[in-house]
């Protein structure tokens, strides 16, 4: 039989700040989010480690699905500290945007960001996906928002550019 796929989606955010909206608006595809959490936890000790937080600290969690043209792109959990974020907990993602939502001041707006992407082992829930850490930094150079980020493989194609 024949088998028509759609093109992959170019994810170059790896050397830009950009939210996830913007960078669909900016290849042509609707974005959609769905909040499937957002909730204060208790920080594991690989995520208080990561915001610079001690163990068992609560942590806002938000846990969502991100679309393109109405099909399932990514999985994306971030992780921001309640001390600093708590606010967080208000906002509409299916609405507000993360980074906007935190650019209230500086203490909490996201002005660098390091993007860490690994391959990993695909699980039955996810099937061939790609897990992208980011790290997201305030004026100030502290730790502001950790995320993992799930992307299908078949739909995605990730550039890295770099100047030497």
């Amino acid at each position: 039989g024949t088998f028509v796929s759609f093109p992959k989606i170019n994810h170059n955010f790896m050397q830009t700040l950009e939210s996830f909206n913007e960078q669909m608006d900016r290849v042509g595809s609707v974005p959609k989010t769905e909040v499937l959490e957002l909730k204060k936890i208790k920080a594991s000790e690989v995520i208080a480690s990561k915001l610079g937080l001690g163990k068992g600290e609560p942590v806002v969690y938000l846990y969502r699905r991100r679309f393109a043209d109405n099909e399932p792109i990514v999985l994306q959990k971030t992780y921001l500290s309640c001390k600093k974020c708590g606010f967080i907990l208000d906002c509409d993602f299916t609405k507000d945007s993360l980074y906007k939502s935190l650019a209230r001041t500086n203490q909490t707006k996201v002005v660098r960001v390091q993007r860490i992407v690994e391959v990993d082992e695909a699980t039955n829930e996810d099937a061939e996906n790609l897990e992208i850490a980011t790290t997201g930094f305030n004026v100030f150079g502290e730790v502001i928002e950790f995320s993992l980020a799930r992307y299908r493989g078949d739909r995605s194609r990730f550039e890295v550019s770099a100047n030497i």
